[in-house]
């Protein structure tokens, strides 16, 4: 024996069905935008990191440069002091 709906049943089925697409529709939209706003966010954080990089090599190059007159500036009053008969 096979049951059929009738059809205000069909018609309930498919009306909620229609709500759950609508549904998952809209959740997929908002999901969309905010996939979006995050790779935004994602490309806008890279920028300020690849700054941030340049500007620590910019640093640690003048770094290394003031270190290094630094240690021939040292050099030079040690030569001095030698050259002037002192025991450094």
């Amino acid at each position: 024996m096979q049951v059929s709906k009738t059809t205000t049943e069909w018609q309930k089925l498919i009306e909620e069905k229609d709500n759950r697409i609508t549904l998952l529709e809209t959740k997929l939209k908002n999901m969309i935008e905010k996939n979006r706003a995050l790779y935004s966010h994602i490309r806008s954080v890279n920028d300020v990191n690849d700054a941030h990089q340049k500007l620590n090599g910019v640093l640690q190059r003048k770094v290394s440069e003031a270190n290094n007159k630094f240690e021939k500036m040292e050099q030079d009053r040690l030569n001095a002091g030698r050259k002037a008969g002192f025991d450094v």
